[in-house]
């Protein structure tokens, strides 16, 4: 039942009771229950077989589900969560401590299923935080892994892990046949960094005018403004990656790989608290090779706040328009038509319309190919097509082509200096290992980790704003406000059902188009937003809230009927922090990054308003039910409309659902793919600032040294922070560029 890796996680006796929570939470159903389950979905199931397979099985049978779980806690998860629940399988292996926690003496492995139910059950709903805690963590992990892992739920879900619009072969856009084919594609010359003539042992060392380290929105733009400007004066410009590449024809990636390959620590980075949930991209090309293709720029009062940051020099230049214009223009950012919806945004931007609020198209980097781009639904799992202009498909082919070397599966884990004055650091280059990033080829052997050191006297930091703190304290910069000030656009989301003779297929059409402002009052900084999340099953249903399996089961097998609305809080007066010490896993490994993150009552009641309103705008556009996707009691888990409900949002059951949810509130069960502001640029040393806005990004107390990423905000942008990350990219490359000429 379990692989070798789970045996050394955890004891014989603690992976027993471990599998028994994961029987719990999916449990073989009877046939009774699963004709139950297959009579509340449509009637004409062409997966019937398949649905049957998968509720016929528990989770302790299916020997995927279980070595992904061995990755998970052997290579995901830090040490110290780990060691927490081993205390806690131990303490329910029967006894006085176990009575405790589920008022039995009866080790939890060994008691029926209704007995283990109503114990989660209790955990989700106990007064003890640490509980409620565990069960969310405990019901996040399993659902996650069991939609990655289970090929059976999988095939009972209906989502094509290729493109329906694809198929038949003529039509996919990388035949030679297909009529709208894919632009040629660019595929870097990786240099091959190693030294066959040294030993296993020795230090590999290169050298290189200037390096940029990350290959994401930062990355990748400002390496094109340095190589097209430097190379030709034969200086070297070298960027590195921690991560592989993979082509076009290798997407979309299936969700097992997908999260290994093209995210950071496979997508399991925590809060320390447990209540949230971080999403980076860790790939060739950073979040913008997975990410939506959503390309909004700074609202007007955020734009004015920033400057009151610092920034004002920065941001009301003209030079700063020629870099905001040269970014939308080479990725051909378009806004979607009205004829672009698929039926999910449609039903959403009826909705919003119903409901009082004015929804917009949201603009997409597609290169000006928005038809094309609005056949795939695969965003988040990468761009067949080569519509989505992340960096990988425009700014580093335009760097490597200008001259620009680039090298992946190198970790950089500090700066390295030539000189440490009381006043100044200056750079000397990077260090850190030589690693052997994830493929698509599973069976590719590992090579063993190689100590190098590239020497240089300019390295650009662009590792986003939970690798590059850490980079920076680990080469002895002792500024206060590095790590500090973390940003996460915190999203609550809400899961709606339609009837069964309306399925929405959430994996047909471009996944995000509509934007749903909260407010229709553009002169004041906007609370929060809504759109919808990107379909896969991974991000879409792993948040759906667990009361009772058979429950839980048929919501998640509704899939194909389903939309998922996601409310984007702004951050106000919640902050976080990346802990310089990171973590470790049991394996020994270094760990996710150490995130600690308050979120506060004032934007908690921003999140509680915003779930509500996605609610309304959902049940006014056509949807059925919906489950928002937060702790709340059975009887507030989900509201259904009445048969014929002409405005659903405005009868008097929703109205006493709604104010019964806001009066429960939220505090945990949030995710975000939003990094932002742990070393902040600013006007001058001293202001809470780590960065020099004016020099690009240049590190205070630093020669040499420069920040650019979200790391770089000083507030949260209340925006998708892909393109004002790549502004700032594009005025950082030329500020370097002058001050090299300068030289």
């Amino acid at each position: 039942m379990s692989g070798q890796v789970a045996r050394n996680a955890f004891t014989p006796a603690q992976w027993r009771t471990f599998m028994a929570i994961a029987d719990t939470f999916f449990p073989a159903q009877t046939p009774e229950q699963v004709q139950q389950i297959l009579a509340a979905l449509p009637q004409r199931q062409p997966n019937k077989d398949a649905i049957e397979s998968c509720l016929a099985r528990s989770a302790s049978e299916c020997r995927e589900f279980a070595d992904a779980l061995d990755e998970v806690f052997a290579h995901r998860l830090p040490s110290a969560a780990v060691v927490k629940i081993r205390m806690v399988l131990d303490l329910l292996d029967g006894g006085i401590f176990t009575f405790l926690l589920t008022r039995t003496f009866t080790g939890f492995s060994r008691l029926p299923l209704s007995a283990r139910t109503a114990i989660l059950q209790n955990w989700s709903r106990s007064w003890l935080g640490t509980l409620r805690i565990l069960h969310r963590q405990l019901q996040l992990i399993y659902s996650n892994t069991m939609l990655k892992a289970n090929p059976l739920l999988v095939s009972a879900l209906e989502y094509p892990e290729f493109p329906p619009a694809y198929t038949p072969k003529e039509n996919d856009p990388l035949d030679p046949s297909c009529a709208t084919p894919a632009p040629p594609f660019h595929k870097p010359s990786f240099h091959v960094f190693d030294d066959p003539a040294s030993d296993g042992e020795a230090v590999i060392e290169l050298e290189s005018d200037i390096v940029i380290v990350g290959s994401g929105s930062g990355g990748g733009v400002c390496a094109a403004r340095l190589a097209q400007e430097l190379c030709p004066l034969g200086l070297t410009v070298t960027i590195l990656e921690k991560a592989g590449f993979f082509s076009p024809a290798d997407m979309p990636l299936p969700q097992a790989p997908l999260a290994q390959i093209a995210y950071d620590n496979s997508g399991v980075i925590s809060t320390r608290d447990g209540h949230g949930l971080c999403i980076a991209g860790a790939t060739w090309g950073g979040g913008t090779t997975i990410n939506w293709g959503i390309s909004l720029g700074l609202e007007p009062p955020i734009t004015h706040e920033w400057c009151e940051y610092g920034l004002k020099g920065v941001l009301e230049s003209e030079e700063y328009q020629d870099c905001q214009r040269h970014v939308r223009e080479r990725m051909g950012v378009t806004a979607p038509e009205e004829r672009h919806l698929n039926k999910p945004n449609r039903l959403i931007w009826e909705g919003a319309k119903k409901v009082g609020l004015d929804p917009m198209p949201l603009p997409q980097n597609c290169g000006g190919r928005m038809d094309e781009h609005g056949k795939c639904s695969h965003c988040s799992s990468g761009c067949r097509s080569g519509c989505k202009q992340g960096t990988a498909n425009s700014f580093l082919v335009d760097a490597e082509k200008a001259g620009a070397k680039c090298i992946v599966g190198v970790e950089v884990t500090s700066i390295i200096w030539s000189s440490d004055s009381a006043s100044e650091k200056t750079c000397a280059g990077v260090e850190g290992w030589i690693v052997t990033p994830p493929s698509t080829n599973a069976t590719a052997p590992a090579k063993p980790k190689r100590k190098f050191r590239l020497r240089s006297p300019r390295v650009v930091l662009s590792t986003g704003a939970l690798r590059t703190p850490t980079i920076l304290q680990s080469s002895s910069l002792t500024n206060p406000s590095l790590g500090k000030n973390l940003r996460v656009h915190p999203c609550l989301l809400v899961y709606g059902l339609t009837s069964p003779d309306q399925p929405m297929d959430p994996w047909d059409g471009s996944p995000t188009t509509v934007l749903v402002p909260t407010t229709n009052d553009s002169s004041v900084p906007m609370k929060s937003k809504l759109m919808r999340m990107d379909p896969p099953p991974t991000m879409s249903l792993t948040c759906v809230p667990w009361h009772e399996a058979t429950q839980y089961l048929q919501t998640v097998l509704s899939y194909k009927h389903s939309i998922t609305l996601l409310t984007l809080v702004r951050d106000t007066d919640s902050c976080g922090e990346v802990a310089k010490a990171g973590t470790t896993t049991v394996s020994g490994e270094a760990g996710p990054p150490d995130i600690g993150y308050t979120f506060s009552a004032k934007d908690r009641a921003t999140a509680i308003d915003g779930v509500i309103l996605s609610c309304k705008v959902l049940l006014e556009g056509g949807c059925r039910s919906v489950v928002p996707c937060i702790p709340l009691p059975p009887h507030l888990a989900s509201f259904t409309a009445q048969d014929g409900a002409q405005s659903p949002s405005t009868s008097g059951e929703f109205v006493k659902w709604a104010e019964a949810v806001r009066r429960h509130g939220c505090g945990m069960g949030w995710v975000s793919g939003h990094l932002m502001g742990t070393a902040r640029w600013g006007e001058k040393a001293g202001d809470g600032s780590v960065c020099d806005a004016e020099k690009g990004g240049r590190v205070w107390g630093t020669k040499g040294v420069y920040v650019v990423d979200g790391s770089a905000f000083p507030t949260a942008s209340g925006v998708n922070p892909m393109l004002t990350i790549m502004h700032l990219a594009e005025w950082a490359g030329r500020k370097i560029v002058a001050e090299v000429r300068g030289e």
